[in-house]
């Protein structure tokens, strides 16, 4: 490319990026196919990267080792879904690992190189850690204790730097320390992080984290609106200085209920095993790590932690451990050595109807604008890099160096050259202008990002109350409706043993009346019985006394006969 066209390149380039009626505006950019599409190969995609293999997979994606074909450099990859970070919006915090690792310049953080994106992933480009994480170290050893004192204390120093940038990490734990060629530790994996707020708390409804590791007042924090502090990652350090120098974590069980139960009563189970030999000052500090909050080691920052006995020695300083000989450092055979990393099955095969691709505009891209990065040269660096380049080469036309072309009373001989530096110049001076807008730009979208995820998680909050209202409701609605049903299956009952009732009442009814006639009659007997046994018993005295005057008087009239009782019997029965 002659210096004239990369000229012509750049003031185009300039006139369509910073113009303000169509800066960075991609109709602006269509006037020039061309130069869209010099911009557009410029930009890093995964096609730059041959996978070597994968070495890691979680619940958004996967972990890749590949290597750049450009540079010849290894790097491992994460590769993230974005229909599953969309699904799980509340626990998917790729903004935050994202920022983490590009902002940060401390030693003890992986270092983001590229983030970029297709349709349906993002990827984020990072330095390869070949000696594995912390958990294959303590699987392959026995720790002792002056391992674990220096892995605690640069912990402590990887920590101390996420705090720094105002981020609370919440899921320390082995998994996501990492050990570097040359045996030292970075700490990895921010995709549970949180911002701060200026009193140096997070409110969160929910537990984040991994069981054996959590603190008591994340726990507390689920289903309310929980409140602490960076207090949470120190928790953790406790549970992993317990973890290397006695093989297991400090409130392991086999459920997870028992876990939780043991890690909210601490202060009576947390037990030192007597079959392992340890100093006192790493109880103690183990100690002063899994404590409530407001008394825990850490909670006005480090100075305390450093401070402490157990991190005595004559070897290494918190202020001189990057650079002291670390007790362990890994055997690789080579820049993509990957032994000291699990295999990791095959992934399934991705569901193309998972994340589709509308043709008109729905806005599911939308949580990913902005996540591109790169740390080396962005498009205008990296034209400028291109001329000073080509001022450095030969002529096309076979000139002199550019170089040995002589300078008059200190101006260039070259009006072309001298032109070119005034370019570069303005450039400079506008990306940097351009550099600072987007800087405040960036705090203005962070800050209503910040407030519409309050308002988001207010919402959230009135909609959990609201969905447990109708679920009470419909509960009652179905007990209610399970009466009326066993109410209307009674009155069914009840309406056929009625009818079934009416039937024998119908029945008994004729029955009934000759009983009530025979009643009568009987009565009726009765009352003619005894006025018969009345003149019969007046009648026996009759007798009696006709017998007795028969002795006496054999002339006698005849005795009168007793009445006709079968005869007046007879006649009340008819």
């Amino acid at each position: 490319m002659s210096i004239s066209m990369n000229s012509e390149l750049v003031q185009r380039l300039t006139t369509q990026l910073l113009d303000p009626k169509c800066a960075l505006n991609l109709d602006g950019l269509l006037v020039d196919e061309q130069l869209v599409k010099s911009l557009i190969d410029c930009r890093i995609s995964n096609i730059n990267f041959r996978i070597i293999k994968v070495i890691g997979r979680g619940a958004f994606g996967e972990v890749q080792l590949v290597r750049n074909i450009q540079n010849n450099q290894v790097y491992a990859m994460k590769m993230l879904d974005k229909d599953k970070m969309i699904r799980r919006s509340d626990a998917a915090f790729f903004w935050e690992e994202r920022n983490i690792m590009a902002y940060s310049n401390s030693e003890w953080i992986v270092k983001l190189y590229y983030a970029f994106q297709d349709l349906r992933n993002l990827y984020m480009v990072m330095e390869f850690m070949p000696g594995g994480d912390m958990v294959n170290l303590m699987a392959n050893h026995d720790i002792p204790e002056d391992w674990a004192q220096f892995y605690t204390a640069e912990l402590v120093l990887a920590l101390d730097a996420i705090h720094s940038l105002g981020y609370i990490h919440r899921d320390v734990k082995p998994d996501n320390m990492l050990i570097s060629a040359d045996g030292h530790i970075k700490l990895a994996d921010f995709g549970t992080c949180i911002r701060m707020n200026k009193d140096g708390l997070v409110r969160c409804s929910m537990a984040v984290g991994t069981p054996d590791y959590i603190s008591p007042e994340v726990l507390r924090s689920q289903g309310g609106e929980g409140v602490y502090g960076r207090e949470v990652d120190w928790w953790a350090v406790g549970v992993f200085l317990y973890e290397m120098l006695f093989g297991e974590t400090p409130f392991y069980a086999e459920s997870l209920v028992q876990t939780y139960s043991k890690i909210m009563d601490h202060n009576k189970q947390l037990k030192f095993p007597g079959d392992v030999k340890v100093t006192s000052s790493a109880k103690d500090i183990i100690r002063s790590f899994l404590s409530e909050p407001n008394i825990r080691l850490g909670r006005d920052g480090i100075s305390a932690i450093r401070g402490h006995a157990f991190f005595k020695n004559s070897v290494w300083t918190f202020d001189s451990i990057q650079k002291s000989a670390p007790p362990y450092v890994p055997d690789l055979l080579g820049d993509d050595d990957t032994s000291h990393f699990d295999d990791v099955e095959p992934a399934d095969p991705v569901d193309c109807e998972s994340f589709q691709i509308p043709k008109a505009f729905t806005g599911n891209q939308l949580p990913f604008i902005g996540f591109t990065f790169s740390n080396e040269f962005g498009p205008l660096d990296l034209i400028k890099k291109q001329l000073e380049e080509a001022v450095l080469q030969p002529s096309v036309n076979g000139d002199n160096n550019l170089l040995d072309t002589p300078v008059v009373n200190g101006t260039c001989g070259n009006g072309n050259n001298c032109h070119l530096e005034e370019k570069v110049d303005e450039l400079t001076n506008e990306n940097e202008l351009l550099q600072q807008q987007l800087k405040n730009i960036k705090e203005q979208l962070e800050a209503e990002t910040n407030s519409a995820k309050a308002e988001i998680d207010l919402l959230a909050k009135e909609r959990e109350i609201l969905e447990m209202k109708c679920a009470e409701m419909k509960q009652n609605q179905e007990m209610i409706e399970s009466e009326v049903d066993s109410l209307k299956q009674e009155k069914e009952n009840l309406t056929i043993r009625i009818k079934e009732l009416e039937v024998e009442v119908g029945k008994l009814t004729p029955t009934q009346q000759e009983a009530e006639q025979l009643r009568e009659t009987n009565k009726m007997l009765e009352l003619h019985l005894q006025k018969c046994k009345e003149q019969l018993e007046q009648q026996q005295q009759i007798n009696n006394h006709h017998s007795s005057n028969n002795n006496n008087n054999a002339t006698a009239a005849p005795a009168v006969p007793p009445p006709r009782l079968s005869h007046e019997v007879g006649f009340f029965l008819q």
